[in-house]
């Protein structure tokens, strides 16, 4: 039909007609668009109990398009539709009650009107009243019934829903633990390029986490994440070029990958930087980058990192010798627990070097150490006993 058509038989009340010159109106569809005229046409239909017209009149006060915004009328609309069982007016609604928008904050009746969605087939009404089960809000706390929606929108294809469930039936909440349904799920969330998925899988396949373990289609999965910009992909995709694993040994792909993530601030990655610079793998050799990405890894408290550094400052490689600070890295290192720094420091109290010469501090620092197995410093604590 016409817009001649329609404005006709709205003008002798058709709500149907109305709803359709309405339509016509917003869309700018045979006649210029008018978001005024839409109003009014969409609230005679509306006024006439059409659900179609009350969720797109509430949608207009709700974005304040042909008129002032207003999300008190807003509400009152999509509840008319969503009482005549509009889906989309349920979760819109289901919305403005979880937010305390236009209407009084009740997480209740949200989540009411979410089950309500959500049994129609409303992916995104699932996810959120799954969201409200896991977290206990508004609702008892339940991972059952969590995984009960969720799973709802994942088989919607809902990508976050997909990984929500997935990480359930990883963890074994709500649900019995079984690891391939999680990598199943993750696979899927993954394909609609869901990053987490995708490195959540990569781990899996790797690491062989309830599954067959797959180092190639990790290396994969770690690339396809890495690419945009996940610091860990990175780094683990690095660390298999560096070792072999999954892919072929290739030094210049593991410097470029622990540069990616270096520069993002991922402390190991920036220790394994530090490391190919000082060897010259992958990169030709740079003692003064070297010191660089070692430090900064070392600034994050990496006691790996502490333990090199102060080890590079004591035999002045790269750097002027500095015993004092190879002291307070070893110390740093050693109060972390980094075995090998607890005995060097119990070694530099015994012979003074870059700290006061403290016998007590010796054995204290060689004892930490012993009980960590270090045979050297166990020796060494019985010598300071003898």
């Amino acid at each position: 039909m016409s817009a001649d058509s329609y404005r006709k038989d709205a003008e002798s009340g058709d709500a149907t007609a109305q709803y359709n010159l309405a339509v016509l109106y917003y869309l700018g569809d045979e006649v210029e668009q008018n978001f005024e005229e839409a109003v009014k046409w969409y609230t005679k239909a509306a006024e006439q109990g059409h659900r179609n017209a009350q969720f797109n009149l509430a949608l207009m006060h709700h974005q304040g398009r042909g008129l002032e915004k207003n999300e008190t009328l807003a509400a009152m609309w999509y509840q008319s539709a969503a009482s005549q069982g509009h889906v989309n007016a349920q979760f819109n609604l289901g919305l403005m009650y979880q937010q305390g928008n236009g209407v009084e904050a009740d997480l209740q009746k949200a989540a009411g009107l979410y089950q309500l969605a959500g049994r129609s087939g409303h992916a995104y009404a699932s996810f959120n009243l799954a969201l409200l089960y896991q977290q206990g809000r508004g609702l008892h706390q339940s991972y059952m019934d969590a995984a009960e929606w969720y799973g709802r929108a994942a088989e919607a294809g809902h990508a976050t829903s997909q990984f929500n469930l997935a990480l359930l039936y990883h963890q074994g909440k709500g649900v019995g633990r079984e690891p391939a349904k999680a990598a199943q799920l993750y696979k899927l969330a993954a394909e609609q390029g869901h990053g987490i998925s995708a490195f959540n899988l990569a781990l899996m396949l790797h690491h062989g986490d309830g599954i067959r373990p797959n180092p190639p289609e990790a290396a994969f999965l770690y690339h396809r994440v890495a690419k945009n910009g996940h610091a860990t992909a990175q780094y683990l995709l690095a660390t298999m070029y560096a070792q072999g694993d999954g892919v072929d040994v290739d030094h210049a792909q593991s410097f470029y990958w622990f540069d990616e993530a270096a520069k993002q601030g991922h402390m190991k990655a920036q220790y394994q930087l530090g490391l190919k610079y000082k060897k010259g793998e992958g990169i030709e050799a740079n003692a003064m980058h070297a010191i660089r990405w070692i430090g900064a890894a070392a600034d994050q408290g990496y006691p790996k990192a502490l333990y090199r550094l102060a080890q590079m400052l004591q035999g002045g490689e790269g750097v002027p010798c500095d015993a004092k600070l190879a002291a307070e890295c070893y110390r740093k290192a050693a109060e972390l627990g980094h075995v090998t720094s607890q005995f060097h420091l119990a070694a530099m109290y015994e012979s003074g070097e870059g700290v006061e010469k403290d016998q007590k501090e010796a054995a204290r620092w060689y004892a930490k150490a012993a009980k960590q197995g270090h045979t050297k410093a166990l020796n060494n604590l019985a010598l300071l006993h003898e």
